[in-house]
């Protein structure tokens, strides 16, 4: 017969990798977080077509110190912040005719 707590297996928890994600508990970011919501429900959960809400959900955790500020470019949002540097040129230039 084996002994009391032979077959225990103790387990190593470890940190997030990015550090702690807070809940969100005074709705800082509730709108940006429904907005992205709405899309997925809307794109039939096809995360691809809603990136711009996902960056702009994190970026307001990143404002209200609900998470580590971080380089959207590391968290693979690089081609929309490419994207929108763009949009931004070409809006300056028709204001300018």
């Amino acid at each position: 017969m084996p002994s009391p707590g032979a077959y225990n297996i103790s387990t190593l928890v470890k940190a997030p990798i990015r550090g702690s994600f807070p809940l969100d508990t005074q709705g800082l970011c509730k709108d940006y977080f429904e907005n992205y919501m709405a899309c997925l429900s809307k794109n039939f959960d096809h995360s691809i077509l809603c990136r711009r809400g996902m960056r702009d959900y994190l970026k307001c955790r990143m404002d209200n110190d609900l998470m580590d500020k971080e380089d959207m470019a590391r968290l693979g949002f690089a081609d929309l912040e490419e994207e929108e540097r763009e949009e931004e040129i070409i809006r300056k230039l028709r204001e300018s005719f």
